[in-house]
């Protein structure tokens, strides 16, 4: 969707982004945006890990309750005790 009035749009996103530079409440929104956006990626990257350990092992934790890795390297750290 096109806008007829370009240079209305554009004066208002310099309100806005002045606004938002200048004033305490624009820094607390940016801040709080930021925030959000970060929190966010965080819980979508730990879901990305979980689904490569899962395409590439089978499971979603890697070495949670296999020992597999035990059997083939009998020196490992990961041998069980029991």
């Amino acid at each position: 969707m096109t806008s007829t009035h370009p240079h209305l749009a554009a004066a208002w996103a310099g309100r806005a982004a002045g606004w938002l530079r200048a004033r305490r409440g624009g820094l607390l929104l940016l801040a709080l945006l930021v925030g959000a956006g970060s929190g966010l990626g965080a819980v979508v990257f730990r879901y990305l890990i979980y689904f490569f350990t899962w395409a590439a092992t089978g499971h979603v934790e890697f070495g949670s309750k296999d020992t597999r890795a035990a059997r083939t390297c009998p020196g490992s750290a990961w041998r069980s005790s029991s």
